[in-house]
């Protein structure tokens, strides 16, 4: 039974669905019930082979640095919702990276000594960009789109192609990357 039919089976074994809530408290916590079976399947997948999450992950980093670069437009164009989205996006990319880094570890996927990203190591590196992303919520806070703009595709972008170049020699260096 996969991961996501056994907790249906729980849910429907719990009697949530036959009891005599209000209809839209029942959908509220259908709603919330659904969103944590979708996390729990994630990290299931995550720890089934964090290789592939990561260079997935990767992928998408990829795709979206065109848009992390494209913010300050958005906010100069009164696009503030989208620009936002980008940024969500961003960061949960990103913390997806930051949870798969001690799993790659675990499993032998990567030794923390040999990874660099440009000059700097994995810890370094995640510093440097936490101190840019703090500059860039304090100029999100001052509604400054220019600072926003170009510690975004200046600062964050070039290393976020940096991280990409890293995690995608991952692939290389891992010879049975799909057998996790």
């Amino acid at each position: 039974m996969s991961d996501a039919a056994f907790l249906d089976t729980m849910i429907q074994e719990s009697g949530i669905l036959d009891t005599d809530y209000r209809e839209d408290n029942r959908s509220q916590i259908l709603t919330v019930i659904n969103q944590i079976k979708t996390i729990f399947h994630n990290r299931i997948r995550e720890l089934a082979n964090p290789l592939r999450e990561v260079l997935l992950t990767a992928r998408l980093l990829k795709s979206s640095i065109f848009e992390i670069s494209d913010v300050s437009v958005l906010l100069q164009t009164g696009k503030d919702r989208q620009a936002m989205n980008v940024i969500i996006k961003f960061s949960e990319l990103s913390q997806k990276i930051i949870r798969l880094y001690p799993i790659l570890k675990d499993y032998g996927i990567l030794n923390e000594k040999d990874l660099s990203i440009g000059n700097k190591n994995f810890t370094d590196f995640y510093q440097n960009l936490n101190s840019i992303l703090s500059e860039l919520l304090k100029a999100f806070e001052a509604n400054d789109s220019v600072l926003i703009g170009d510690l975004l595709e200046y600062e964050i972008a070039p290393q976020l192609e940096e991280l990409i170049r890293t995690l995608e020699s991952l692939n290389q260096s891992d010879n049975n990357s799909g057998d996790l």
